[in-house]
């Protein structure tokens, strides 16, 4: 008896034995090429949301970190008042206002560290004093925005 009697019944071919057969060989396809697809979904959402806090939050921070503007958008108080009309004061609260908006896109140690910041600043305008509460807080926080702007680079 060989391999292809299978597929004979009566000297006539067994419709039902080669349907069986081919079902489960494309459903085996198909549950492969479903996998491979919902494996492909999740890279791709993993990078555009690592896409999305590079974007939003990390990149905001590590230019603001670096520039010229570094004391005005890091300093213990505010340049000025929120509903003020001034440009220099509407970007700074602007700025604060979506990285606090799009903190909750960071990792852990970052979010730590923004939320250690923001408890160390002072409500006063124009307060520009340091403490070594403060400089520690501002410290921390550049550290950990400088690993992750690395960890999102070599991500990407």
């Amino acid at each position: 008896m060989g391999i292809f009697d299978f597929f004979m019944l009566n000297g006539a071919i067994n419709w039902d034995a080669i349907s069986t057969i081919s079902t489960t060989i494309l459903t085996a396809a198909l549950i492969g090429i479903t996998w491979w697809y919902a494996a492909q979904i999740e890279k791709r959402a993993k990078k555009d949301r690592m896409q999305e806090e590079m974007d939003l939050l990390i990149s905001p921070l590590y230019s603001k970190s670096h520039s010229e503007l570094k004391s005005i958008f890091f300093m213990k108080g505010s340049p000025g008042y929120y509903d003020s009309g001034r440009n220099r004061e509407q970007a700074y609260f602007q700025f604060w206002d979506n990285v606090r908006r799009y903190q909750y896109l960071g990792p852990d140690y970052l979010h730590s560290a923004l939320d250690i910041y923001f408890a160390t600043k002072s409500h006063t305008v124009g307060d520009n004093s340091r403490d070594s509460v403060y400089d520690e807080a501002e410290k921390k926080l550049f550290k950990e925005i400088e690993r992750r702007y690395s960890e999102l680079q070599k991500s990407m």
